[in-house]
């Protein structure tokens, strides 16, 4: 089995720590309610906190409620966007259901039915957002500067970074155009796995409103709803980390907020994937690095470990050999341990913030992919508490899904799921 507890995170850039006893945060319902007031993009940064480990136990679960119990936006106003953005609601749907099934701090969604009866989904940005985030964002980013003034101590978990890159996160997901032209990419990519990305309706989507397909089914984290559908857990856990991996290191495009709301499983057990306001991309040599850099993990070769995360950076006026020894000193740690047992998020963790101690931070769609590794790594572990990742006898060998330059299938022999057809390749 896997060992340890998960206490680190990447955050801004940084990898910081939550104290190991769970410190309750003072007042959360409060700071939760005085978030919620201040408007969308306080919920939304509230949504950062809910989904790092760096904060107490109770601020998390506490701020958790941010994903999905923002107060809801009138109707009237609701059908004002639809109407100005694609015109008269009775005449593009037959019955729209006004009872928000999630409203978040960008959007609203509603299920909704078309006159030939196909289920649908419908998410509709709120109303006059663009210019409150402007200001907002504005106001955040002046306190983070004046928290790292005040409080040095916070100064390495990069305050301001951490705005910067919540407000490049934010404005990614006002575009539903952009997000809708995500699906589909994504969909492409995943064409014969076990698992579906909504259809778009283009004919009633805009940058505000995007309409899609209804994909039935529980979230991930439900084990009773899982049960109920008899899905078998290890296999779930293998598609979910394989697609992953292979989306961002053979088509250099991934999921970008994988968490167990965003993950559904059909009643025939397929995967569906909802929610693609956020994307990360590996463009041209990113995409070999980040495959590189997990073939030399999964074959401890740590001392390319040093030069790699250096050339991702793209820096060349570094302490190498200082380097080198400080992530030496990381494998170390985990080289007494068989493979298939290390703590896959804290090795990861423990390499973000040695690279950090020498002046940089990996680009933000690295620290991306690697999050969604790290949350993906603790979702499988209460799915299936017995799986072991790297261990090909008992879960998914993950080379296979690797870019072919770097140890994956060979490029034209696509890695199938399917634990047999995955073992059958790493053998071959």
């Amino acid at each position: 089995m896997w060992t340890g507890v998960r206490h680190s995170a990447v955050f801004g850039g940084r990898v910081i720590r939550r104290p190991r006893n769970g410190v309750a945060a003072p007042g959360a319902s409060e700071m939760r309610r005085a978030f919620e007031n201040l408007g969308p993009t306080f919920v939304k940064f509230g949504q950062v906190i809910a989904s790092s480990p760096a904060f107490p136990v109770s601020l998390v679960q506490e701020f958790e409620r941010c994903l999905d119990q923002v107060r809801p936006e009138p109707i009237e106003a609701v059908r004002r966007t639809i109407e100005e953005s694609i015109g008269d609601v009775e005449e593009h749907y037959a019955r729209v259901d006004w009872t928000p099934v999630a409203a978040g701090s960008i959007a609203q969604v509603f299920r909704a039915w078309g006159h030939d009866g196909e289920a649908l989904v419908i998410k509709v940005q709120r109303r006059n957002l663009q210019e409150v985030l402007r200001n907002d964002v504005r106001m955040l980013h002046l306190g983070a500067r004046a928290i790292s003034r005040v409080v040095p101590s916070l100064r390495s978990i990069n305050p301001v970074g951490v705005v910067e890159d919540f407000a490049a996160t934010l404005a990614q997901e006002l575009s539903f155009v952009e997000e809708a032209r995500q699906m589909e990419v994504l969909a492409a990519s995943l064409e014969g796995w076990p698992v579906r990305v909504p259809e778009v309706r283009w004919d009633r989507t805009t940058e505000k409103v995007l309409t899609m397909t209804h994909l039935e089914g529980v979230k991930i984290s439900d084990l009773d709803g899982l049960d109920r559908y008899g899905v078998d857990r290890s296999k779930l856990v293998d598609v979910v980390f394989g697609l992953l991996l292979y989306t961002a290191c053979r088509h250099g495009m991934f999921h970008g907020d994988m968490h167990a709301g965003n993950i559904i499983v059909q009643p025939d057990g397929k995967v569906a994937l909802i929610d693609f306001g956020i994307v990360g991309r590996l463009p041209g040599q990113l995409r070999l690095q980040v495959s590189e850099l997990l073939q030399c993990l999964f074959e401890e070769r740590w001392d390319r470990l040093a030069p790699l995360c250096f050339e991702m950076a793209d820096m060349d006026d570094v302490d190498l050999e200082g380097a080198i020894g400080d992530l030496t000193q990381v494998a170390e740690k985990y080289l007494a341990m068989p493979l298939h047992e290390m703590p896959l998020a804290e090795m990861v963790g423990d390499i973000l913030q040695r690279c950090n101690k020498y002046g940089f931070v990996m680009p933000s769609d690295v620290i991306l992919f690697f999050k969604s590794l790290m949350y993906l790594d603790g979702l499988g572990i209460r799915i299936h508490p017995g799986y072991e990742v790297l261990n090909p006898e008992h879960g998914l060998a993950l080379r296979p899904f690797l870019a072919p330059e770097t140890g994956g299938s060979p490029q034209g022999v696509e890695p199938t799921y399917g634990y047999e057809s995955v073992l059958q390749l790493v053998d071959n």
